[in-house]
């Protein structure tokens, strides 16, 4: 999941809100494990769960690129 994200963020860099920069990250458990892997985006604060792929690219196209949240996909 993690390299795909990577990968996905490098297809749809260019594609970004002005000014956005991506960097992404591995980390430990982020006090939502029990919900699969945990993606957050800052400095929107917007956390998200990400299980499949289809996830990776709605939080991409969608977030990143459109600069909406993937409401679907948050964490409270």
């Amino acid at each position: 999941m993690l390299d795909y994200f990577r990968q996905a963020i490098l297809a749809r860099q260019a594609d970004f809100q002005p000014g956005r920069r991506v960097k992404v990250n591995p980390s430990g458990c982020l006090s939502h494990c029990a919900q699969g892997p945990t993606v957050v985006i800052f400095p929107d604060n917007v956390w998200y769960r990400c299980r499949t792929i289809e996830d990776i690219d709605a939080i991409v196209d969608q977030h990143l690129v459109q600069g909406t949240p993937v409401t679907h996909l948050t964490l409270p």
